[in-house]
């Protein structure tokens, strides 16, 4: 048990960085992000990152705390059915995770940069978000 909760949390704390990331990034005007990709490709990478982070945790979270009722296709529900985190984010991040199976693609080519642009910030609400909740169940 000891072992899982040590890799939940260091899934959180990877999580935690990607945020940072993010944040720091969301600081530079629309025009600067759109007309730079080490700033679009990087925020594409870390949002993918984070995303495929949040996923690994929360089958690790099922596993800890044994949920009986674990949707295999949607793990996320499964945190939501179990009261770890609340229907909004969970509908949140399953509008957003379909992005992380574009990992071999181009990511931009589904979204335009700006709409990357404003959706960084609730990106990273998402995130923050997903480890308080977490934090707050399982300690």
């Amino acid at each position: 048990m000891i072992l899982i909760m040590e890799k939940i949390k260091r899934k959180l704390d990877e999580l935690e960085e990607y945020t940072e990331i993010l944040s720091m990034v969301s600081t530079y005007s629309k025009e600067d992000f759109m007309n730079n990709p080490i700033y679009y490709g990087g925020a594409e990478r870390f949002i993918l990152l984070g995303y495929h982070n949040i996923l690994e945790a929360s089958k690790l979270i099922c596993e800890h705390c044994r949920f009986s009722n674990i949707h295999s296709k949607d793990i996320i529900k499964s945190l939501e059915i179990n009261k770890v985190i609340p229907p909004w984010l969970v509908s949140n991040i399953n509008k957003r995770k379909k992005y992380i199976f574009t990992l071999k693609y181009d990511y931009l080519r589904l979204m335009n940069k700006e709409e990357l642009y404003f959706l960084l910030k609730d990106i990273i609400s998402d995130f923050r978000h997903f480890k308080k909740y977490v934090l707050e169940y399982i300690i």
